[in-house]
């Protein structure tokens, strides 16, 4: 985002990726509080914290779209790559999990 667009790409890359932690930091609190508490409670918290989740972050976006040091493109495109790119790598790691789970089947 620096290369592409400047300084103004730096902070708005910092701004987003900062957002998108948080998102990720959220949802693995939400769920991993729900999954004490019942299978039907991790789905709420799954599909409504999203729901809560992008809210946030379009209220953020909002908030600084105006700002002088923001560049929306940068913005824009560090959100999307980010959580692209961290949704591919937890995708990965939870079908490893998965499939080594230790878990044994009792079918022969």
């Amino acid at each position: 985002a620096t290369i592409v667009w400047g300084l103004d790409g730096l902070a708005s890359g910092a701004f987003a990726l900062g957002l998108v932690l948080a998102n990720f930091v959220l949802a693995a609190l939400m769920v991993s509080s729900a999954a004490r508490i019942s299978p039907p409670a991790v789905m709420v918290a799954a599909l409504g914290g999203f729901v809560i989740r992008l809210g946030i972050i379009m209220i953020a976006v909002l908030l600084v779209r105006d700002q002088q040091w923001i560049s929306l493109q940068a913005l824009g495109a560090v959100i999307i790559v980010a959580h692209l790119g961290l949704l591919l790598w937890e995708l990965n790691h939870v079908s490893i999990s998965f499939a080594h789970s230790g878990i044994r089947s009792t079918h022969p």
